[in-house]
């Protein structure tokens, strides 16, 4: 059975405590910056020292989903996927944040053409009291799920149907190259109960840092020929060293064709049965990959490979994920 409608979900209820802690940083130890003195940062598209202090300056009480990337925020760039890939309409983008950061993202929607009722605020003030993503997870799909709008509107809009739609769930401080095409999620998903990404860690990346897969042998794409496909054979969550040979990591985005608040469900209720202490609790209902963990060993649960992935969690991070889009739109503008 084909997915034919697809929602999709970003979650930007992060606080971005260790990229601010970053800006900080670098804040307080530059300042008075020449003219015409050369950047040391590794983003070519920054010259001097001076606008690269003014670039790093206007990143100070943003929520790293709207950081700009090629002068876009990283998640407009996400928003033009969806749109040039068909693979849904900007009435069924809904976007889950914390009240530090709501009026942000609320601006964000007015300009991008998302209803403003699409945009959720999970209650949370400071990092120290946040939900956990799969908690935002579940309070914005079960808003989905019940007739929502603007106070006073005839039209509310169309309720999120689990048996009948597809679901996309992204972090909103995660980004691709421009090679990932959408279209071979929408292609894929249906054969899966759950279908993720993988990519491979360079040699400066560390496992216990990721959300790494164990994967089978065999391509199970339906185009072989266009992507690449393993069902998924374990997950571990930030693992030691010696605990697997694998260097296959996944991000955060997660296709489910249907069933996706059933699945939480089951999920959290298990949570609930297995741990009373309140700090693990926390911790299994914040990382989206234990909510992987328990689906591959569920369900049915397939990788699409991709080449590159872009976070936005540390300052050096933002520079490489920046020079990336600005070298790619001056590739496009020549081409």
């Amino acid at each position: 059975q084909h997915t034919t409608m697809t929602k999709t979900i970003i979650l930007a209820a992060g606080y971005g405590t260790r990229l601010h802690k970053d800006i900080e940083s670098y804040l307080s130890t530059h300042t008075n910056q020449p003219n015409d003195a050369s950047s040391n940062s590794s983003d070519e598209s920054i010259t001097t020292k001076k606008e690269e202090y003014t670039l790093i300056q206007s990143l100070q009480n943003l929520s790293k989903p709207l950081l700009p990337l090629a002068k876009k925020p990283l998640i407009s760039h996400w928003l033009d996927s969806l749109q040039n890939s068909h693979v849904c309409s900007k009435d069924c983008v809904y976007l889950v944040t914390n009240s530090q950061y709501y009026e942000q993202f609320l601006s964000w929607a007015r300009e991008n053409g998302i209803p403003e009722e699409n945009v959720l605020d999970n209650g949370t003030t400071c990092n120290e009291t946040r939900k956990g993503a799969i908690m935002d997870l579940k309070l914005i799909l079960e808003y989905m799920m019940k007739p929502h709008g603007r106070d006073g509107d005839e039209d509310l809009a169309e309720c999120y149907d689990e048996n009948k739609e597809g679901l996309i769930v992204l972090g909103g401080d995660t980004l691709f190259d421009r090679r990932f095409k959408l279209k071979h999620v929408q292609q894929e998903m249906s054969h899966w109960d759950l279908l993720v990404l993988s990519y491979q860690l360079n040699q400066s990346e560390k496992v216990n840092e990721k959300g790494i897969i164990e994967l089978g042998q065999e391509n199970k794409s339906v185009s072989p020929e266009l992507c690449q496909v393993r069902k998924i054979t374990k997950f571990l969550e930030k693992p030691s060293e010696d605990e697997t040979d694998s260097r296959t990591a996944s991000p955060c985005f997660y296709a489910l064709p249907r069933k996706a608040h059933t699945f939480l469900e089951k999920y959290l209720t298990l949570v609930d049965e297995r741990h009373t202490n309140e700090e693990e609790s926390l911790r299994q209902r914040d990382a989206p990959g234990h909510f992987v963990k328990y689906m591959v060993e569920h369900a049915n649960v397939g990788a699409l490979a991709i080449e590159q992935r872009f976070d936005v969690g540390r300052l050096d991070q933002f520079f490489e994920a920046n020079n990336y889009f600005v070298n790619q739109e001056r590739a496009a503008e020549e081409e």
